[in-house]
């Protein structure tokens, strides 16, 4: 299948959907570009919306999930119960999960975690729990560490035995902690096969690396990310202790998110709820509460540049 031979994706999405083909809506997914693939979703009636997810198994659908916006993502898995949105959410990192369940009905959210391996639920509530826009709200927490008194070639074989795991890590650093966890060091990958095996990693590793602590505003975030050139950087708590990576295109993808808010609210549409579930008439009347307001200031800026005119 290829996307440039599809006319209308979305009618061939409903068409896959409506034939219960689970390897056909796979290869449709991976022909069509993301926005191609909201915007098929987005046409397809509220029964096919669920049926599809229904059709794929766990893993295929949250790499659909992985590909939405979080709030069509959120849509989507609000519509499942929740045994079945957890086990696809099962299947996302917890940073992943918060994200798309911040979007969801809180009940619902609780619901589908409640439904999760109990473990993996607990920190994905951790990260619910951090302010919106904040280090902690924002941060993985997926990450390499390791003791500093392991050497080398210890870090090495961990690699190779959980290739297939940290895959997903966005790798490009390990740090290192003391015994405490605390955050003590980082450890450049690139290093690892150009040192003796038997070398202690606290003696390679770069001392007292840049961090930021939990509760830290997304405002400050984006100032040292232009400082500093680092695609990763670890996320302390109060104590020193790590608990997470935060990664420059997350913070970039933030800043986007929150501009695009502003924008929104100042069109008169507040937190994208407009389009999701206000009646109309609550619609109208929040939408001419602020365009009232722009056109009165038009008004007046007009009368001023008519009396200057001349």
């Amino acid at each position: 299948m290829k996307y440039k031979s599809l006319k209308d994706p979305w009618r061939t999405l409903a068409k896959i959907v409506e034939q219960n083909d689970p390897a056909a809506i796979v290869a449709f997914l991976k022909a069509v570009p993301p926005v191609e693939t909201a915007r098929a979703i987005a046409n397809l009636g509220e029964d096919d919306r669920q049926k599809l997810l229904r059709l794929l198994n766990p893993p295929d659908a949250a790499d659909l999930l992985r590909e939405l916006p979080e709030a069509q993502a959120a849509d989507l898995i609000e519509q499942l119960p929740p045994k079945d949105a957890a086990a696809i959410m099962d299947q996302l990192p917890e940073s992943g999960q918060a994200d798309i369940l911040s979007d969801v009905d809180e009940s619902s959210a609780d619901a589908i975690l409640n439904a999760m391996p109990a473990e993996e639920a607990k920190k994905t509530r951790q990260i619910l729990e951090y302010p919106e826009d904040t280090a902690g709200a924002l941060m993985d927490t997926e990450y390499l560490s390791y003791p500093e008194e392991v050497t080398c070639q210890y870090v090495i074989e961990d690699l190779q035995a959980n290739r297939k795991k940290y895959s997903d890590y966005h790798v490009q650093y390990a740090y290192v902690v003391s015994g405490s966890n605390a955050l003590i060091g980082v450890l450049r990958i690139r290093d690892l096969p150009l040192s003796p095996p038997s070398q202690l990693i606290k003696n390679i590793m770069n001392t007292n690396p840049i961090r930021v602590v939990v509760d830290t505003s997304l405002a400050d975030l984006l100032q040292i990310f232009e400082e500093y050139t680092f695609l990763g950087i670890p996320v302390v708590d109060n104590r020193g202790i790590l608990i997470g990576v935060l990664q420059r295109d997350k913070i970039q993808e933030a800043s986007g998110e929150r501009d695009k808010s502003s924008f929104l609210k100042a069109s008169g549409i507040i937190g994208g709820e407009e389009f999701r579930s206000m009646p109309l008439l609550h619609r109208a009347r929040r939408r001419l509460s602020w365009l009232s307001i722009n056109i009165v200031l038009n008004i007046i800026a007009a009368s001023v540049i008519a009396a200057y005119q001349e």
